[in-house]
């Protein structure tokens, strides 16, 4: 990586000669080699070395006056020989907090400790491994420890006031930046190139750092972002200032391949600095203009040309530095705060990746170390196996590094990134993935060159129901075209760097949680992940070691990845594609069919925005939700009383409303078919709420007249109205249930007269219904359905679908269930016949038994509908709760999974699913779809409802009507105030003693086992 002499560029910086140093007592500052030898780990480190040496016999010397005492204290703290045993916190909080306050001068260092600290560059440490990573982590160290002398002399000589500069002009454009150079002065760049108009005495790196920090207040951002860069002969200068956020040049020299990379992209990944070649300096210069939102002509460099082999070899780089700075990491942390827990948030998994491929349950600071010290090595071939085991020891030290992060609480927390994407929001996805309403996963990363198209890219990958998580630059350039992202909109903006393990371990729980893999399985493992979830890589921009390192490691989650660098392609794992073919090329690779739905609205549209919530200051039109009069109704009609695809709307249109307005407002559905039946018009009608969710800006909740709708002002902006409403669902039902019905037509109504006529036959089919659903038992039907969506996930599971049992994903119950068999006659749902009982209490019947032995392969021979102990059903991992036998086996407790805090049994809901999901029948624990709490079959067998001792607070509240209810139907109404939650009790003593105070009638039932 070249460091040439270069001349002025749009960019700016500052000169400074290389210094050298001779003093008694201390080797010499050895010179700069010339620049056809180039520049080592071992070589940047003895000049560290001697550097620091000479400077702390500056500060011996220079005047301290009252601060003497002070600086004795830095430089016997310095003088150490060895640095990684230094606890150089100890000496920043020394410069910071004794040096700059009695000088007068702010501290060197605020923002920047916490990311030093991070990376293991303050903390003492023992027992560092050797290598060139190691040499060059330590020479970091090494320039660290010279700027906080550089600082130290500086403080002494008083503060800095910068030049007068027109900051306006740099808002706007005109200054690109300014530059320093120590013979001629300060300069503005501009197009024109002007000489330096600030011209003066004294300005040395004192007066750039007093610019940093003017900047910094002045444009409202950090050093990592500031269009202001240096050049300088020195190399520890050069280390010292990027370790600041600074871009430098060094001038002269050259550095080798590996110091060269880590240097110019890793340091820029973890403190915002970076080493950058001359001719890169303009581009640096304008990506932090764009960065930190100035005008900018900020452009990614034209697609390189890169070989396999050269690949590989940056592969094998990248790993190693990551692996050291792993392991340095964790050394650090463990200097600093002994053997605590590691855990990333919410999830049974441990470090994921690590748990799934080595079978390492990693808790603690010590065991992180000790599967760092064991599976951290590098191979010593070049050839593809070698490159995929790089990739290996890539992740586990990425995933350690992230694991790291989480030590002080989330990172992520006031950011638009969400890091770790917890258990319960991939079991919440675990239906759409396996009925293929998610038919896939793209991971989108680097920074690519025509930003509108990577939009356009996202919107076609919305449509087509793609989960879609963005690494990197990638975030900000989505931010930048108003795509909305997070946990509920099925993109996911991870982070930067070592965040693309987030989506590797998505992948990995998926496999451990549905697909019945054991930790430690690698063969199964692999297996499983070449099947599904189906994932591809698109990325874009240039490549740099530690991400070459990442790719790999996605490769060996049979991840392909498909670039816009010019590549030589590994077939089927890494190729090269025009941006614009990009996507299909991922989704052939994946062998990955979707069909767009296209729908005829002016905003974007596809299960991504599912998830999306509007919120009352963002909405311009309201309906429902107890705020105005609402309802919803399908209807199955005469053939010549339904115009196919009609849409009328009776009364005024969002157009004709003033923003804000809450309005009446009835969507009426007729349908017609000849295979159509009045069971089916309650399924079809609950599809309302699904794909209206599906337009972005369009909120719904709630059915019949208990429902509630908005539109979000950008939705209106865009054009969206109510007849866009009609357009979804006539496209929609007609797109799903088109075996079923021939015609759609939908009818809106905002006028609130012409609702109230209408809605006698809502109320009354609604009637009707409820009539028709309570005579729906398991005794008076002789059929059970069979869902088999999840076996695709977990092959060994089944659910048996019944009238009081629905899916224990909560999304299908008997009647969804023969739908689906009419609408696909082959499909997941297939009638079981319930046959000869072998035990009504128990919920055994021979048919049934037949049919879960056949659809097992074997796995499974017997099923008792009723009993959480004897034969329990099987559980994917899609399940809503967790029904759990308690520890004194008398009660069980029900924990959903959006509560992530502590149950009675010691476990959290995610460690629970952990242990029952992927097709295990474990008794004493099922996975459950929450309405069949309030069944009359509830685990029957074994005492029923009033066996529940505990649920979060959450689910008691957000199902308490339906709670009582079902309690007064037992003649017990104050059951639910005996019902323990997370306020009351987290321990199973306490459950106990709670149980006892309030006489909770489990107490008078026999101990389920």
């Amino acid at each position: 990586m070249p460091f040439a002499p270069a001349g002025t560029n749009a960019a700016i910086y500052i000169h400074c000669n290389p210094m050298v140093f001779s003093i008694i007592g201390a080797a010499p500052l050895s010179p700069i080699p010339p620049s056809s030898e180039r520049l080592t780990a071992d070589a940047l480190l003895h000049m560290g070395t001697a550097k620091r040496r000479a400077l702390c016999s500056e500060v011996a010397r220079a005047e301290a006056g009252p601060l003497g005492g002070t600086t004795q204290r830095l430089i016997a703290a310095l003088s150490e020989p060895d640095l990684w045993k230094v606890d150089l916190g100890a000496c920043l909080d020394i410069v910071d907090h004794d040096i700059a306050r009695g000088a007068g001068v702010e501290p060197m260092a605020v923002r920047e400790r916490r990311e030093w600290e991070r990376c293991g560059l303050l903390a003492p440490l023992e027992r560092v491994p050797e290598g060139q990573a190691y040499a060059l982590l330590l020479a970091l160290r090494e320039a660290l420890a010279c700027a906080l002398l550089g600082f130290c002399l500086d403080a002494l000589q008083g503060a800095v006031e910068p030049p007068a500069m027109p900051m306006g002009d740099l808002r706007e454009g005109v200054i690109r930046g300014w530059a320093l150079d120590e013979g001629r002065g300060w300069e503005a760049f501009r197009a024109d190139a002007p000489d330096a108009p600030w011209a003066g005495p004294g300005l040395d790196l004192r007066s750039f750092r007093a610019v940093r920090r003017w900047l910094c207040r002045g444009l409202g951002t950090v050093s990592s972002r500031l269009p202001l860069a240096l050049r300088t002969g020195d190399p520890v200068t050069a280390i010292g200032e990027a370790l600041m956020g600074t871009p430098v040049v060094l001038d002269g020299a050259t550095l080798d391949p590996f110091c060269g990379e880590m240097l110019g992209n890793m340091l820029r990944d973890l403190f915002g600095g970076c080493l950058v070649p001359e001719e890169g300096l303009a581009r640096e210069v304008e990506r932090r203009r764009w960065a930190c939102g100035l005008p900018h002509r900020y452009e990614v460099p034209a697609p390189a040309r890169i070989g396999s082999a050269e690949i590989i070899e940056m592969g094998l780089r990248g790993a190693e530095a990551l692996a050291a700075l792993a392991m340095v990491g964790t050394l650090a942390a463990l200097s600093r705060r002994g053997d605590c827990p590691v855990e990333y948030p919410e999830t049974a998994y441990s470090l994921p990746c690590t748990l799934g491929w080595l079978g390492e349950d990693v808790a603690t600071l010590r065991k992180l170390l000790e599967v760092l010290e064991h599976h951290t090595g590098l191979p010593s071939g070049r050839g593809l196996p070698d490159a995929l085991e790089a990739g290996r020891t890539a992740m586990v030290a990425a995933e350690a590094l992230e694991a790291l992060r989480y030590l002080e609480g989330d990172p992520h927390a006031g950011t638009a990134t969400v890091g770790f994407v917890p258990d319960k929001v991939l079991r919440e996805l675990g239906l759409a993935f396996v009925d293929d309403t998610i038919p896939g996963a793209a991971v989108l990363m680097g920074m690519p060159r025509d930003r509108g198209q990577l939009v356009a890219t996202v919107r076609e990958l919305q449509a087509r129901g793609m989960l879609i998580m963005a690494v990197d630059d990638v975030v900000r350039v989505l931010q930048e075209g108003e795509v909305q992202m997070g946990l509920g909109m099925m993109l996911y903006p991870l982070g930067g760097f070592t965040q693309l393990v987030h989506a590797l371990d998505f992948l990995v729980r998926a496999a451990l949680s549905f697909g019945g893999v054991q930790a430690g399985d690698a063969e199964r493992l692999s297996a499983y992940l070449a099947k599904r979830p189906k994932a591809f890589v698109l990325h874009y921009g240039p490549l740099d070691a530690c991400r070459t390192a990442m790719a790999l490691a996605a490769l060996l989650h049979h991840v392909p990845i498909v670039t816009d660098q010019l590549v030589e392609d590994i077939p089927d794992l890494l190729f090269h594609k025009e941006p614009q073919d990009m996507l299909q090329g991922g989704l052939e690779a994946r062998d990955i069919r979707t069909a767009v739905t296209l729908v005829d609205i002016p905003v974007p549209f596809g299960p991504a925005f599912e998830g999306e919530t509007v919120r009352r200051p963002d909405t311009y039109f309201e309906a429902g939700g107890g705020r105005t009069v609402s309802y919803e109704l399908l209807r199955m009609r005469p053939e010549d009383a339904v115009r196919d695809g009609a849409i009328t709307v009776i009364g005024p249109d969002v157009d004709r409303l003033p923003e804000g307005s809450q309005s009446p407002l009835a969507i009426l559905v007729d349908v017609y078919g000849k295979r159509m039946q009045e069971d089916f018009e309650p399924v079809m009608e609950r599809r309302i709420h699904l794909y209206l969710n599906f337009a972005e800006g369009v909120w719904h909740t709630g059915q019949r007249n208990m429902n509630w709708l908005r539109l979000s002002k950008k939705a209106f902006r865009a054009g969206l109205r109510l007849e866009h409403l009609g357009r979804i669902l006539v496209t929609k039902l007609k797109e799903e249930f088109g075996n079923i019905v021939s015609r759609v037509a939908v009818t809106l109504i905002t006028d609130e007269a012409e609702m109230r006529r209408r809605m006698p036959e809502a109320l009354a089919v609604y009637q009707q219904r409820e009539e028709r659903m309570a005579g729906l038992t398991d005794d008076s039907v002789d059929t059970f359905y069979s869902c088999l969506m999840c076996q695709s996930f977990a092959p060994d599971h089944v659910c048996v679908i019944t009238p009081e049992r629905p899916g224990l994903c909560g999304a299908i119950n008997w009647l969804d269930a023969r739908t689906g068999k009419e609408i696909v006659p082959t499909g997941p749902n297939q009638p079981i016949a319930k046959g000869e009982p072998e035990d009504l209490t128990k919920g055994s019947w021979k048919g049934v038994n037949e049919a879960i032995a056949a659809l097992t392969h074997g796995k499974i021979v017997r099923f008792c509908a009723y009993s959480l102990m004897e034969d329990p059903m099987t559980s994917c991992g899609c399940f809503e709760c967790v029904v759990a036998m308690s520890p004194d086996m008398q009660s069980v407790i029900v924990v959903n999974r959006e509560y992530a805090g502590m149950t009675p049994l010691g476990m959290r809901f995610s460690s629970l699913a952990g242990n029952i999901g992927g097709g295990r029948q474990t008794p004493g624990f099922i996975g459950i779809g929450r309405r069949y709490l309030v069944s009359r079959k509830f685990i029957s067998a074994d005492g029923g409802f009033l066996r529940i001792a505990w649920m979060p607070s959450s689910l008691k509240e957000g199902m308490r009507e339906e709670l009582i209810n079902r309690a007064k139907e037992l003649g017990a109404p104050d059951f639910l105030d005996k019902v323990a939650d997370e306020t009351v009790v987290t321990d199973a003593e306490g459950l106990m003693e709670w149980m006892i105070k309030v006489g909770h009638p489990a107490l008078g039932m026999p101990p389920l086992l």
